[in-house]
């Protein structure tokens, strides 16, 4: 009986050991095979306007092994890529064995004023700093006319709560009608106006501003080749003249 136990422990032990060494031998297969086939031959990046590829793949693909696509991908689901400016994240998966793409989402931005050190501070709608940065972005607009003593990313940007207000809800009431714009500015008395085209608008202090915004799309089409500025400050339901006081070109 003795012998038998042991010649049947010694079977198991036989089988289960080839088992053991059977999937040893299928993992180190696997990972030759990754390291020999699976160089990065192709990156494509998506959702990168305000860097091209070459830029993106420097931040996302690193490592000894940053050429190898199991490696950067699984690398990056481990240790996902933060601190890239004016980035939110960014996702790397393959689509071949030769082959990765990287999916970046970028902050959403939705101005930008300049800052006493030299830096300029990017806000969202919600008027909170998403980034500070001493590069101008193309397609974010600038506002002038107040410069910030100091901002840091995850608080309001430092100006008068009124002056803020003002700021956004005119800037997402022109959104809102598709009125192209380029730059905003704050006058001297806190007035806010933007520029669209060559026509400066002066909105005011903020009062009534959705319904002057939706004067724009009948008065603008009517400013086309002209320059000079576009005084809204003082209409209201009340007065409802508009002034436009033309300058030369």
């Amino acid at each position: 009986m003795g012998k038998g136990k042991k010649k049947k422990k010694s079977v198991v032990w036989f089988y289960l050991g080839n088992i053991i060494l059977g999937i040893v031998i299928i993992i180190v297969a696997a990972f030759i095979a990754m390291y020999m086939f699976c160089n990065v031959h192709d990156v494509q990046v998506v959702g990168s306007q305000y860097y091209d590829p070459i830029e993106i793949e420097e931040y996302v693909l690193t490592g000894k092994y940053k050429n190898n696509a199991v490696y950067v991908t699984f690398d990056n689901m481990i240790h996902p890529k933060k601190n890239i400016p004016f980035v939110e994240s960014v996702k790397v998966r393959m689509t071949s064995y030769d082959k990765v793409e990287i999916k970046v989402k970028e902050k959403s931005m939705t101005g930008f004023m300049a800052v006493a050190d030299g830096t300029f501070a990017y806000f969202n709608d919600d008027g909170e700093v998403v980034e500070v940065s001493d590069r101008i972005l193309e397609g974010i607009l600038p506002v002038s006319g107040v410069v910030l003593e100091s901002a840091e990313v995850g608080k309001q940007i430092a100006i008068d709560e009124k002056l803020q207000n003002n700021m956004l809800s005119t800037i997402k009431a022109l959104r809102k009608n598709n009125v192209a714009i380029t730059s905003g500015n704050f006058d001297e008395a806190g007035n806010f106006g933007v520029f669209s085209g060559t026509v400066y608008i002066n909105f005011g202090n903020g009062s009534d501003i959705d319904e002057k915004v939706k004067r724009l799309n009948y008065i603008l089409p009517k400013l086309v080749d002209m320059s000079g500025i576009l005084h809204l400050e003082d209409w209201s339901t009340q007065d409802t003249d508009i002034v436009f006081e033309k300058t030369t070109q």
